[in-house]
Parts: structure tokens; sequence; C-alpha cells
């Protein structure tokens, strides 16, 4: 015979607890950013107080932003030069495209998590827009790609502090993909983004890359030039020729040409160049390993 649950006195059962939502938590506080709220909060509104020179105002708001992925102390002034323009505009939805560092892989890791933390707070993922995503080829989930991940977490405390109010996020880490490829996930993203906005949400799309990786600081001021102008003018195809034959270089080129063809099937973005710098600038250091850094927006 069972004996019966009693909650206050009466011979009833509890109601069922509900599994917590499952949160990603900051695998980079502390390292690649401060994990005290109130210091990165004032570390990153120092990044985006720093004088940058003028720039021709873009014919809308920006659609898109390229930032990189380094250490605050080496590419935090790069990234603010860029999302000091997001400063105060409100997005429904973020779109993080970044790269796999840690996990090898085929087309497009999507996170089965509720959401990312950081030390200002949880950021929600959009689920619906995740699980669409996961039904079409290409994406599929990939949370042993997005646990230890770097390339989309530093970009998140950059949004909370900029965004006017909360959004939901859509993170997706590449791996391996030829240009086929990036043009199929382009096309879902695209149409992703179409229909949230014709439903009347407003949409951001962030891509993370860092770009020259090596020991020759001019050959990282030669290559970050000609990055630039590729994506001055959003040319994906012809990035990527040059991007995957190595004539150029960037960690999330991947990323990059996935969302260049996206915004080329959008027609009409304007781009410009918000920012460009490298370690040895950033720690006072002309010798040794060298890593680029590019800022960018796109409206």
């Amino acid at each position: 015979m069972f004996a019966t649950l009693k909650c206050n006195g009466l011979n009833v059962c509890p109601p069922m607890k509900q599994s917590a939502p499952h949160i990603r938590p900051a695998a980079q506080a502390g390292r690649f950013y401060d994990a005290h709220p109130a210091r990165l909060r004032q570390s990153i509104e120092d990044a985006l107080a720093r004088p940058v020179p003028p720039l021709d105002p873009l014919p809308r708001p920006p659609a898109m932003i390229l930032a990189p992925h380094a250490g605050y102390v080496f590419s935090g002034a790069v990234a603010a030069a860029a999302y000091r323009h997001l400063r105060g505009l409100a997005y429904d939805g973020v779109v993080v495209l970044g790269p796999s560092h840690y996990e090898d892989f085929s087309g497009a890791g999507l996170p089965s998590y509720h959401g990312f933390a950081t030390p200002l707070g949880d950021v929600p993922i959009d689920r619906p827009a995740i699980d669409d995503l996961s039904g079409i080829p290409d994406f599929a989930f990939n949370d042993a790609a997005h646990d230890p991940e770097h390339s989309i977490e530093v970009e998140l405390p950059f949004l909370q502090v900029v965004l006017a109010g909360p959004f939901r996020l859509a993170p997706i880490l590449f791996g391996r993909a030829d240009l086929p490829a990036l043009e199929r996930i382009a096309a879902a993203l695209h149409d992703l983004l179409a229909r949230r906005r014709a439903a009347g949400e407003r949409w951001l799309l962030v891509v993370s890359s860092d770009t020259y990786h090596g020991y020759d600081r001019e050959a990282c001021r030669a290559n970050d030039q000609a990055l630039t102008r590729f994506v001055s003018r959003m040319d994906g195809r012809a990035g990527y020729e040059a991007l995957a034959g190595r004539r150029l270089m960037a960690c999330g080129w991947r990323p990059l040409v996935a969302a260049m063809l996206l915004l080329e099937r959008e027609g009409g973005r304007t781009c410009r160049v918000t920012a460009r710098s490298d370690s040895s600038e950033a720690s006072g250091r002309d010798e040794g390993y060298v890593v680029g850094y590019v800022s960018a927006i796109a409206g």
C-alpha cells in the first residue's frame, strides 16, 4: 500500500517542479574579460569613450557589425568602435556568428541551452529560431563546440551595455564549410531574418572574427587592409576565394563570408570599416606573435 503525499495537511500530491533552464555559464569570464560586473561594465564604457575618427553615417540603422573576439585589453577598443554605433538602439534579436576554436565539425553548430550567462546577467536564447534552423541541412546541435568557445561569448557584454533593452540571442558556430555550404547557411539565415522582420521584429547580425595571425606586423597590416576592401564591398564570393585560398587571413572567415552572402541577398547594404589595430599595437611590443583586429558596421 502506498502512502499518500501530504501538503499542508491535505491528501494531495505537490505539483511537479519544472526543470531549471539550461544556462551556459560564462566560460571565459576572468580570462578574456573581467569577471566582476562593475569592472567589466566600466571597461566597456571606457573603450566606448575612446575617440575615433569621424565616420560617414549609414543610410539606415546597422543591420550587421563585425567585431574581434580577443581579450578586451587587446581588441576591446576596436570592437567598441563598431559597438558605439549601436548605443541606445533596440533589437528584438541578435544573431551572433563565430568560428569554432576548440571543436572540429562540418557546418553550423547550434546550442541546446536556454541562455548564455555573463557577469552582466543572462541573455535568453531565441529557442524557436534555433529550433527552426536545426531542421535545415548544414545546421546541427553541438554543445561540445559551444561549451568552451569564446568567439560568441565575448561579444555579449558589449551588446548588454550598448543596446537599449533586452534581446534574444541566436548563437551559431561555424566549422568546416565550402562555398556552397556557406551559401546555403546564408540563405537559411536570410529566410529566418526575413520572416522575423516581416513580423515587425528588429534583428541584428554580429560577426565575430580576428584577422591575421603570425609573426610579421607589416604582413598583418597588409592583410587587414586588403581584407577591409572585401568587407567594404560586401563581396562574399571574392572574399571566399581569397580567404579559402589563404591569400588573406581571418580566423572567423567562414562566418564573415556567410554574413556578406546574406547581406548581398538583402541588397543595398552599405558597409563602413570603423577601426583596425593589432595585438602588438595594443601591448606596445613590436616583436613576437601578432593578431590583427578589424571592426565594421553595415546598414
